[in-house]
């Protein structure tokens, strides 16, 4: 078996990296999220920090990790390492991909994704995107309370006040 890492690369506007195979891989036409294989003696999260410098030439921020996925192409088996994280970079080179796109959250189970990527863009949906279909900016910012209900009690709160809060 394989390790292999790849990187749910968030950019300022919580926009998702995908990027897509050229005709010629083992997984032709497919996105996924970049990353590559563990070397020797290199452990997941450095090898994530140099592939993405590698395949995208950017720098990126390890903020979380996902659950492993284990998965049988038939010609190789994998143990895929995701991992969550930032950038601020936004002038990407592409050297071993046909092309990319910076999407939303909610629509990354759109894309044809390799499959061991599939369950790792599932579990980042029911982590990272809000439930009205908005990826959240600040995900351990609400905490199981919903905006709506905080914007009805700032509401609550200033029409106690006599404020106006009401837009024209």
């Amino acid at each position: 078996m394989i390790d292999v890492t790849c990187a749910v690369i968030r950019d300022e506007e919580e926009r998702v990296l995908v990027v897509q195979h050229g005709g010629e891989s083992d997984h032709p036409w497919l996105w996924e999220f970049p990353g590559g294989k563990v070397k020797r003696g290199e452990d997941p999260e450095e090898c994530i920090i140099r592939e993405i410098e590698e395949e995208l030439s950017i720098s990126v921020v390890i903020c979380h990790s996902l659950t492993e996925v284990v998965h049988d192409y038939g010609f190789r088996k994998i143990r895929l390492i995701p991992f969550v994280c930032d950038t601020i970079e936004s002038d990407i080179s592409l050297a071993e991909h046909a092309a990319y796109n910076w999407t939303e959250a909610v629509n990354l189970l759109n894309y044809s994704l390799t499959e061991a990527d599939i369950p790792v863009a599932r579990e980042y949906v029911s982590l990272f995107a809000g439930a009205s279909g908005e990826a959240r900016k600040d995900e351990d910012a609400f905490q199981g309370t919903e905006p709506d209900y905080i914007n009805s009690q700032l509401h609550k709160s200033d029409k106690d006040s006599g404020i106006d809060t009401e837009l024209s």
